[in-house]
């Protein structure tokens, strides 16, 4: 993934709560990005990549949340 490509993902699939606070689990981050990718018909890169970019572009992603 590219710097370029990163930022222009995080551009087009970025949802600011009213809050500012909500974030996306990291599959669903992920799932967001391989969808992005097929619409840009772009190559989409492993999932540890994708997070590796994603911290080194400052965002993590939330934590799973237990389900009860």
């Amino acid at each position: 993934m590219t710097p370029q490509q990163i930022c222009q993902f995080l551009q087009d699939c970025s949802i600011r709560a009213a809050a500012g606070n909500a974030r996306l689990e990291a599959d669903a981050s992920y799932l967001l990005y391989v969808s992005w990718c097929g619409l840009n018909r772009k190559v989409p890169v492993p999932h540890q990549a994708f997070r590796t970019a994603l911290r080194m572009a400052g965002l993590r992603p939330a934590k799973k949340t237990p389900h009860h």
